[in-house]
This record gives structure tokens, sequence and C-alpha cells, in this order.
């Protein structure tokens, strides 16, 4: 399936306004630092996003006080953001925006996952970092060995739009924010924790794929 990139931006530019309907603010990081990319490891977020049910499923993976998934600390308070999860969908595409919740209705855009079925019935998943956080044209493509539920789920009856209700100090019952690691021992905490197996490719449109085993 050939993934359309000025399909992908002309809805990128429409989501953008349709989340300011959320009340919620953005903050940018400011100057462009790829470490900071390095506390949130896009290929464990795509074998998560995998594992999913569902995206409230998603959300709470991405925030397990025992995977620890994440070590942002974009408002540098010393603990670990809450990354919240926001879907808009048009027609066959569905954006899932992860957000990083940084102060009182202030949030981070991290990264955007990008899922697009075609006429044929193929799902691509796409998912892509913030230039801030990663650097340009940080994308990565996972491919799974077998269809992922959460993908059936998007166009199945149970589907309902999840749109995070949570924000900074206001956390589900499951969440407490965890003291931030170095950068060093949280990369091989993912590693225990997420099996990953990465190969990498060069594209039009992406620079990294990630084929996810099971």
């Amino acid at each position: 399936m050939k993934i359309n990139l000025k399909n992908i931006i002309s809805f990128l530019l429409c989501t953008s306004v349709l989340t300011l309907g959320y009340s919620q603010n953005k903050t940018l990081v400011e100057g462009t630092s790829e470490a900071i990319g390095k506390d949130l490891d896009l290929e464990a977020v795509a074998v998560l996003f995998g594992e999913s049910k569902n995206l409230e499923d998603f959300e709470k993976k991405l925030n397990s006080p025992e995977t620890k998934i994440s070590n942002l600390d974009l408002n540098n308070d010393g603990a670990v953001d809450y990354l919240r999860v926001v879907d808009t969908s048009q027609k066959d595409t569905h954006l899932i925006t992860v957000q990083a919740a940084v102060a009182k209705d202030t949030f981070q855009d991290v990264a955007v996952i990008n899922v697009e079925k075609d006429p044929t019935g193929t799902t691509k998943v796409v998912i892509t970092g913030n230039v801030k956080l990663y650097g340009p044209d940080y994308v990565i493509i996972p491919t799974y060995k077998t269809s992922p539920i959460i993908i059936t789920w998007f166009w199945g009856p149970a589907y309902r739009l999840w749109v995070s209700p949570y924000y900074y100090r206001y956390y589900p019952n499951y969440y407490r924010p965890w003291p931030t690691y170095t950068t060093t021992r949280y990369r091989t905490a993912v590693r225990r924790n997420v099996n990953v197996r990465t190969t990498t490719f060069r594209g039009p449109y992406s620079t990294r794929r990630v084929r996810v085993r099971y």
C-alpha cells in the first residue's frame, strides 16, 4: 500500500484545528533536541500499540508504572510526564496524537500515529516523531506478524472516539509519576520489557522501519 504524504499533511492540518475544540493548549519545545526523543522509544510504542485492544488500553500501556515505557520529562520537574492519547478520524484514516501533559491545560505533541485503510482493506500504520524531539523525518512503519486487535477495533462496532480525559495532576488511579532514569538505564529497561526487533531502510518518506515479533 502506498502512503500519500500529501493527504497525510492535509489531514494533519485539518486535525490540528479540530484539536483546538478540546480546550487544550499546546506548548512547543524550544529548539531541536533529538536527545529528548531518546526518552520515548517509538519502536516500543509501536509494539504497545499492536498489543492494545483499543486506544484507552493503549494509553494505559504507555503510562504503566511496571514497564515504564516513557522517560520523558518535558517540564523538567524530575518526574516522567503523563502521556495522553487523542484520536481524530476522517473517512478511512485515524490520526492518533500522543501528548505529554506538562502543565495545567498544556500539552506537548510527542508523536503521531497515522492508521489508514485503503480500498482493498489493507491497513498501514505510520508513526512520526515530533521534529523538535526526534529531529526531521523520524518516521517508522511497524510490520505486525498478525493483524492487531486494535486495527479491527477501529473499524468495528465497538469503536468509540477516544480523547483522553486526563491532564496534568489529574491521572487515572493506576498511574503514579516516577522519577526519570538516565537515558542508558531507560533504554536498557525498555529493551528488557518490550520485545522489539528493528531493521533500517531508506525510502521516499521514511528513515526507519520496525518489524514487530511476539
